[in-house]
């Protein structure tokens, strides 16, 4: 389990976070007192006995920028440098104290608030379930989109698009980080309903008079296969409606009839839903997924009838 990401999740709904891209304005951004999010933090990460691992997530978090992104959260009434450690050797020594003396610990701490910046915010939605995020933690060095080329499969015999070893290798990253993320709320007690209404699961907040959180949390593991069942099917359409990976085809099957392109075209959409499929399948076993699953073996039924329609038409928004 990434500590780093439940502490920004915390760190989002205890703020209430609501940004107005539009106007580059911040409506709602509750501080968050420090202790009060280690306790959310503890509940969970009860192996980091000293919290130590606790402030080194968190100096990672600020420090961000460093790995050629941006600071994702901002700290009140405290200072961070860029090594790690040392940052916060009095509030380790806070925490000990805690133990003898909870109160002092808790004024001493919550003194130092926690801010999620607007990237934090993007972070946190947009780029941590991006297909490309998996993308490069699987070892791919370019763009689905970018991967045009084609190479000749020895085990097939067949001429195969760089874009499916892309995502043969995408797949395997993501069903191991999903099949981590229900072995987790599998073992979370209260189980999956409880763990939708706390502080851990991603919700959207809504800028009304009570400031008060969507009817439908975003559990991750979904967040991630919805945004790549998107994705991928956007790639699978983009070759159906383009005559690039067709003329790539027939110019390698030179002297060949120019009807070889296109039923190769025909075999790589093939290839691209049987993906989509394996990708739905991931959802069995999540119960508040069975709608969404549901609404994308629909659609992929249609789709094998007619693939120029898209796995996410129709869909209620």
């Amino acid at each position: 389990m990434n500590a780093g990401r439940i502490l920004l999740t915390i760190i989002y709904n205890k703020s209430r976070f609501y940004y107005f891209a539009d106007d580059d304005e911040t409506e709602y951004n509750i501080p968050v007192p420090l202790y009060d999010l280690y306790v959310s933090y503890k509940q969970i990460f009860t192996n980091d006995a000293t919290g130590g691992y606790f402030f080194k997530c968190l100096s990672n978090l600020y420090l961000c920028h460093t790995e050629n992104y941006c600071h994702l959260i901002t700290f009140n009434n405290k200072e961070v440098f860029k090594s790690i450690e040392n940052n916060f050797e009095t509030e380790l020594e806070w925490l000990r104290e805690a133990k003898q003396n909870e109160n002092f610990a808790q004024t001493k701490l919550n003194k130092i608030e926690l801010i999620l910046n607007p990237s934090g915010y993007t972070y946190l939605n947009e780029i941590m379930r991006h297909y490309e995020f998996f993308s490069i933690k699987a070892g791919n060095k370019k763009p689905l989109f970018a991967c045009m080329s084609l190479s000749w499969d020895k085990k097939n015999k067949e001429f195969e698009p760089e874009f499916i070893t892309n995502i043969r290798k995408t797949y395997v990253e993501t069903e191991k980080c999903v099949n981590e993320l229900k072995a987790f709320i599998d073992n979370y007690k209260g189980g999956i309903e409880r763990f939708e209404r706390s502080d851990y699961c991603f919700k959207l907040w809504n800028a009304n008079e009570n400031n008060s959180a969507d009817s439908q949390p975003r559990l991750y593991l979904i967040r991630i296969i919805d945004t790549h069942i998107e994705y991928i099917d956007s790639l699978r359409l983009y070759i159906l409606s383009t005559d690039i990976l067709k003329e790539k085809y027939e110019e390698v099957m030179q002297g060949k009839e120019e009807e070889e392109g296109s039923n190769a075209i025909k075999q790589v959409n093939g290839k691209l839903i049987e993906y989509l499929d394996n990708y739905i399948k991931l959802l069995v076993g999540v119960g508040t997924a069975k709608k969404l699953m549901d609404f994308f073996n629909a659609n992929l039924t249609e789709i094998r009838q007619d693939p120029s329609k898209s796995i996410n038409q129709n869909r209620p928004r």
